[in-house]
């Protein structure tokens, strides 16, 4: 009786090598069809998203500002001050030239007011200390030309102004809150734009100017005040950041909203050569006025001006 004994797959001499496996390899992913695509390329798209697009930047900011002018109008302890007078002080001068109480401030200096800072503000301007007044009196507009105020004299000799009248407060209702919260936006972003004018005018000195080191200087000053000035100076820098990317000049959100309105209207994009050569020459000139603005905060700094 015989038996056959099965032969090993490997040979006795040598050893036993197991088959190799190739690597797994992923596979490359298929192109994805035109039709079911996401999204257009920017310069693509419609000229009325492209400048959606641009301006969505700037309104962030003033989105950003009017939270946090509400959050600070509506913890802050005192009303809201309103633009009504109630009661002129004896002898005053504003109540002889023609100011009287109940009267609600409408505008100063042919400028409308949105908030009470807004009259402050006009009145800082004023070189005479007069100014020209209309008011809501008995339900009807009444103009009250040169309105005139006291002024006074400090240790140094510097003149200053005295309003000569008190305002009526507001109950911060919500309607109240929100109303001021949107009219202080108002009030920062036109500021900005005016202090912006008065610099190409020439009516403010570009020595005034401020750059990194004055802000984080002013920072520094409001923290010391409290949390209500520091709170106030971010809603102003977050607004002033927003005026500033609308305004037309090619390095900025508004340049490019303005190259993309002239392709509205002319149907033919501006060329790009000239796009980029008017956006070089628009950064080197923000960059040298950066730098004049810092070395006037350092300047200011190291005297002792700020």
């Amino acid at each position: 009786m015989w038996h056959r004994t099965a032969r090993s797959p490997c040979p006795s001499s040598g050893c036993c090598r197991r088959p190799r496996a190739s690597p797994v390899r992923a596979a490359a992913p298929a192109p994805v069809p035109p039709e079911e695509g996401i999204g257009i390329p920017l310069n693509e798209a419609p000229v009325w998203q492209r400048m959606l697009v641009m301006a969505a930047g700037a309104v962030m900011n003033f989105v950003l500002g009017f939270v946090v002018l509400l959050l600070l109008i509506s913890l802050r302890s005192e009303p809201i001050t309103s633009k009504v007078i109630y009661a002129v002080e004896d002898n005053a001068l504003c109540g002889q030239t023609g100011l009287q109480a109940g009267d609600e401030i409408v505008a100063v200096n042919g400028r409308h007011c949105f908030v009470a800072n807004d009259m402050l503000y006009e009145l800082m301007r004023t070189e005479s200390y007069r100014a020209d007044f209309t008011v809501r009196r008995d339900g009807k507009l009444v103009e009250l030309p040169d309105v005139q105020f006291d002024t006074w004299q400090d240790e140094q000799g510097q003149t200053h102004m005295t309003l000569g009248f008190t305002v009526y407060g507001l109950k911060k209702t919500p309607q109240n809150v929100l109303k001021e919260s949107a009219n202080s936006v108002i009030y920062y972003g036109r500021i900005i734009y005016t202090s912006l004018a008065d610099l190409l005018r020439g009516r403010e000195s570009i020595n005034d100017l401020s750059g990194p080191v004055g802000i984080v200087t002013a920072i520094g000053q409001a923290a010391s005040y409290g949390w209500e000035d520091v709170a106030e100076l971010l809603a102003l820098i977050t607004i002033n950041l927003g005026v500033l990317n609308l305004l037309p000049f090619p390095a900025l959100d508004g340049g490019k909203i303005v190259f993309l309105l002239i392709e509205a209207v002319t149907g033919h994009a501006v060329p790009e050569k000239i796009q980029s050569s008017l956006t070089v020459a628009a950064f080197a000139l923000l960059f040298g006025l950066m730098l004049f603005a810092t070395y006037n905060d350092i300047v200011r700094l190291v005297t002792g001006a700020i």
